[in-house]
């Protein structure tokens, strides 16, 4: 027969075990305390001769009825008892046991159930293998399919949109929508042109609210599902500097231009100029960008965005509404004095694109020989795989050497601080944007929540729903 002793919170320790095996005690609140299964493993296990060493100055009597009782595999008994010193001992003791009293229960078993018990510790979980073999692998249904997420899935029902989009796209039977989790989601074609057509139209949004969708590839990139490509509205372009490099310029602090609608020879007929760009859509969708001219004038530039909907406006971002704002919450329940438990993550914005200006002060200490490897400068500034070739450049063990590379560095970099098409090509390795001549291709609607209090009525134009629209 075998004994447990068991603590709800830890095993038995040394210091405990000696509390209790010196000095005069007592027992108080014998209770019948009955331990879960689970609690088992968490045991300390002794013999019965180990118990008189252990225990020997507790009551005979309370070390009879436990060793009287009668047990098997299929009747437990339960004991539970509470163990304080008295004053005089505690005295001496430290500090730690001064304030608190110690609550053991002692279970009685049959020995061969006591060994089951302990093979049922909680060791490392084994991994599920899945073998090599094609009824296992979804590869190839894949390659015909589109993997998405809801941007704020409180809001948007998955169900629902699952049915609703292929409806939307017009491809009814050829689609088939699979929910992977709360917020992913995958859309398999039987044609390929029905998935170039999706993703042709650009951002698309459900209840008001985007998603992001993008071809499925075999290793996602890390940046995979958390960026789309967006037409944005430039309004209220400086006149004396209405370039086309301008535009680049503006509409690069706002995402990786791709396309630019623009030709200086020809008249403009709207009070805007249309420019496609990646977005990341982890950052804030502001409205206005500040634009400092060469002496030093600050004007703002007006953006609109084609086909997002809804945003929170407290906050500018696109996942949740603006009474859930976590920011605007944590303000609120400051004020009240009240601390947020349930949401203890600082919002940080991703770092914004704009063009560096001091490219030499931005990297070059980075390339310091006493600078280890793992510290780099950020990805806005310059990709990790040139960086790493710059490092290797400036890797010279002869000092002359080195100091001519550093000045030829410098140098290059200086030119680059003047170029911010070259900063995006050379540094960022993105591509140059297309320049097209024709205008509102594929335009999209421009739509404004920010007055609207009340839901409104479903559109499958573009999606499920809508609101006021320009």
């Amino acid at each position: 027969m075998a004994i447990a002793i068991a603590k709800s919170e830890a095993t038995l320790t040394a210091a405990e075990a000696k509390i209790f095996s010196q000095g005069e005690g007592r027992l108080v609140n014998p209770s019948g305390v009955h331990l879960q299964r689970e609690d088992i493993p968490a045991a300390t296990w002794i013999t019965k001769e180990n118990f008189q060493n252990l225990f020997g100055n507790l009551r005979k009597s309370w070390e009879n009825i436990l060793f009287s009782k009668k047990s098997s595999t299929a009747l437990l008994v339960y004991l539970g008892f509470r163990f304080q010193p008295h004053k005089g001992f505690l005295r001496n003791q430290h500090s730690y046991y001064l304030r608190r009293s110690k609550t053991l229960f002692l279970l009685l078993m049959d020995a061969n159930l006591a060994e089951v018990l302990q093979s049922m510790s909680l060791g490392e979980d084994k991994s599920i293998i899945i073998p090599d073999d094609d009824d296992f692998c979804a590869m190839e249904r894949g390659g015909r399919s589109i993997l998405g997420r809801l941007l704020n899935p409180e809001c948007q029902n998955m169900g629902r949109m699952l049915k609703t989009m292929p409806k939307i796209w017009k491809v009814y039977e050829r689609v088939r929508g699979i929910a992977l989790t709360k917020e992913r989601f995958q859309f398999i074609f039987d044609l390929e042109t029905d998935i170039q057509m999706v993703l042709k139209q650009g951002f698309w949004t459900y209840d008001d609210w985007g998603m992001a969708m993008e071809q499925w590839v075999e290793n996602p990139p890390p940046n995979y599902l958390q960026t789309a490509a967006i037409w944005v509205r430039l309004h209220n372009l400086p006149v004396n500097y209405f370039t086309l490099k301008t535009i680049d310029v503006v509409a690069d602090g706002i995402g990786h231009v791709k396309v630019i609608e623009f030709d200086p020879e020809k008249p403009l007929l709207h009070d805007y100029v249309r420019v496609q760009v990646v977005l990341d859509l982890n950052q804030l969708i502001r409205d206005k960008k500040s634009v400092t001219l060469p002496k030093g004038r600050v004007e703002y530039v007006d953006v609109e965005y084609e086909r997002i909907r809804k945003k929170c406006y407290h906050c500018l971002r696109l996942s949740h509404e603006k009474q859930k704002c976590p920011l605007l919450q944590g303000s609120r329940d400051k004020g009240k004095g009240v601390m947020m438990r349930h949401n203890t993550t600082e919002h940080h914005a991703p770092e914004a694109r704009q063009h560096h200006v001091n490219l030499v002060d931005k990297i070059m200490p980075f390339l310091a020989p006493v600078i280890p490897p793992g510290f780099e400068p950020s990805p806005s500034v310059v990709a990790p795989e040139v960086f790493e070739q710059m490092r290797i450049y400036m890797n010279c063990a002869d000092p002359e050497e080195r100091r001519i590379r550093e000045s030829r560095m410098r140098m290059t970099l200086q030119d680059l601080s003047n170029d911010p098409i070259g900063q995006r090509s050379s540094l960022r390795l993105e591509r140059a944007h297309v320049l097209s001549k024709e205008v509102n291709t594929d335009r999209g609607r421009v739509f404004d929540f920010s007055r609207v209090q009340s839901e409104v009525a479903p559109d499958i134009s573009e999606s499920s729903s809508h609101g006021p629209l320009r």
